[in-house]
């Protein structure tokens, strides 16, 4: 494009658009506030910064003073958060932790008293290296969340919060078959895991239509694209070894679903088949769960005669 062109008041919003289109800001669909606080919630992201200064008790301001208050914003979808801004009061503590599924919290900036550079009133603090507030204390790593909680942790017992900027990106729902990324040496690919094709049972561990292995280290990660219900899980395996089904909600903390052991299941040799659902042919009382909300499965083989299949695993 040729700069020296384009009209200066067109140059600076073609600029705008493109820094908001590579970094979008994030509206939260609802912000919910606990114990007693001080105006409408809402007022914390719509987009308004008051005067830096500004008193912690401002109109535009959402304060209180009692400690175990606290704000769970909502995204409405799992997003990738790559920057945060916010103006609070200036002499008080606040962290600000995220979370995928509005129960379990991670920390992800806390903002220090000392921070800052006024001495009284509304001040802005950012995550962005390139924002004038930048703090170097409060820059981290993407992470992928839908709720932020945002509470004040110590302070004068006058606390405030005018505006929190979001920066990121929704997660996008994927589309047709599940995505499967395998970790290790194996063999086949790893979508055969999602493909809805089964073999006859007692078929070689070494199929074409099996992803097989004989290291223990290999494991694979099914991400549904966003968050859903899981039901019932069917699973086809190597009848002889142990394998695991973990799932997560946020790709990072998993936590078991079930596991398969080698005496489990209908055959003894070859690709055994194994459902969760009680009133199917193939069910197995040791696979059975509650139905659990996870956007990921983790599935790995603990023990056998390492020589590790597995052909299918469909979650409904």
């Amino acid at each position: 494009m040729y700069w020296r062109c384009v009209p200066f008041n067109l140059l600076i919003m073609v600029l705008f658009a493109a820094a908001s289109a590579a970094s979008p800001t994030l509206k939260p669909v609802s912000i919910k506030g606990s114990g007693d606080f001080m105006h409408d919630a809402k007022l914390m992201a719509d987009g308004v910064f008051v005067d830096k200064g500004a008193a912690w008790d401002s109109l535009r301001c959402v304060h209180w003073t009692e400690p175990d208050v606290c704000f769970e914003l909502d995204l409405g979808e799992m997003c990738q958060l790559s920057e945060i801004t916010l103006q609070v009061d200036n002499n008080d503590v606040y962290r600000l932790d995220y979370s995928a599924d509005g129960r379990k919290y991670t920390p992800l900036v806390t903002i220090s008293a000392d921070f800052g550079e006024i001495d009284d009133g509304m001040d802005v603090f950012s995550s962005d290296a390139g924002h004038s507030d930048f703090v170097a204390a409060l820059d981290f790593k993407p992470v992928t969340a839908r709720y932020l909680r945002l509470q004040a942790l110590e302070g004068d017992g006058a606390f405030s919060v005018a505006e929190i900027q979001i920066v990121g990106t929704p997660v996008e729902t994927a589309s047709g078959w599940p995505s499967v990324n395998g970790h290790g040496t194996f063999n086949n690919k790893p979508s055969l895991l999602v493909d809805d094709k089964i073999v006859e049972e007692g078929t070689a561990w070494t199929d074409d239509q099996t992803v097989h292995w004989s290291d223990p280290g290999v494991y694979f990660i099914i991400d549904f694209g966003k968050i859903r219900p899981v039901f019932d899980i069917m699973i086809q395996v190597d009848n002889n070894d142990d394998y695991i089904v973990d799932y997560s909600v946020d790709g990072t903390a998993y936590t078991r679903l079930f596991a398969i052991g080698a005496d489990d299941g209908n055959v003894t040799y070859g690709m055994d088949t194994m459902i969760s659902l009680d009133a199917h042919p193939a069910y197995e009382p040791k696979i059975d769960f509650k139905p659990v909300r996870a956007r990921f499965l983790k599935v790995y083989a603990l023990g056998g005669d390492g020589l590790y299949a597995v052909t299918e695993v469909d979650a409904r």
